[in-house]
């Protein structure tokens, strides 16, 4: 019986001591594994809550009194000018990009990263350790630079890094929203489920979201780091930003029995009509009820 007492005692001090070396592998805690890029100059942990303004309140959602919802995918283009200036990298410390401060939660263990869209109760078992984020965010590129020899004579040289994604690698932002008509306030209202970067393969021709984030997990970095107001000079969040709606966006999909997107459907001029036709039904749906 003493054997024995120490044979489990042995083993459960044996799992202990794997259950530590798992955690310390996949820790959300990596150390110094981000890569700031074109903000090598400025310091993120020091900027990190320097311009916080706490959360914008949300009412909380009564089940019973939300009818008329309908979930709704819209993008924002990085080719529009003015999602440029919101979103593209301006080089300066004051207003870092988002996909700066979406690298820097994440790679720093503030939020996590999501492989599915599906924010369900399973979605914690979609979580992207850190491991797989730095092969993710990380890629092959070609660096050129000139070199010259003892005679002057110019030469070209191609090398090849390894490097961390930036905004210039991304070419939009993919939102989903649920739009909900309360009964409560009798108006329609919306509430942001996830977001997530989109990358396009230079290699592949092929578009796709790097990963996935819960817009309620990222509240509280989105509000500690100032974004660019083209409305005002007053103090901004990425948090007020994205609520605002204050940028340039298109939806692309809208809750269906086919689960199609717009442009599975639509063409042409089609495309934009539906687009605007999507919200337009569901601002009808206020109406109708209003009319009974």
């Amino acid at each position: 019986t003493y054997y024995k007492v120490h044979l489990i005692l042995l083993k459960f001090y044996l799992i202990i001591l794997l259950f530590i070396f798992c955690e310390s592998l996949y820790s959300q805690s990596p150390g110094n594994v981000y890569n700031p890029g074109a903000y090598s100059e400025c310091n993120p942990s020091a900027i990190y809550k320097k311009f916080y303004s706490r959360p914008i309140n949300l009412d909380t959602l009564v089940k019973p009194l939300a009818v008329l919802g309908q979930r709704v995918w819209r993008i924002i283009d990085l080719k529009e000018i003015e999602a440029q200036k919101v979103f593209k990298p301006n080089n300066t410390c004051e207003y870092l990009d988002l996909f700066e401060v979406l690298k820097f939660g994440v790679l720093t263990g503030k939020v996590n990263a999501y492989s599915s869209e599906k924010f369900d109760d399973n979605i914690k078992k979609e979580k992207i350790f850190i491991k797989k984020l730095q092969m993710i965010l990380t890629f092959k590129d070609t660096l050129t630079e000139t070199i010259y020899d003892s005679d002057g004579n110019p030469e070209v040289v191609k090398k090849n890094i390894d490097r961390q994604l930036n905004s210039k690698d991304l070419v939009g932002y993919l939102f989903c929203e649920d739009w909900y008509f309360d009964k409560q306030w009798a108006q329609l209202d919306k509430r942001l489920i996830y977001f997530a970067p989109i990358y396009k393969d230079q290699k592949l021709e092929t578009e796709y979201p790097l990963f996935y984030f819960s817009f309620n997990e990222c509240r509280d970095l989105l509000s500690s780091f100032k974004a660019i107001n083209l409305r005002t000079t007053d103090p901004y969040s990425y948090e007020k930003l994205i609520l605002s709606h204050q940028y340039p966006s298109f939806v692309v999909k809208a809750s269906n029995v086919f689960n199609r997107k717009i442009n599975d459907y639509k063409r042409g001029t089609d495309v934009i009509d539906e687009h605007e036709g999507s919200l337009k039904k569901l601002h009808n749906s206020e109406s109708d009820l209003f009319d009974h």
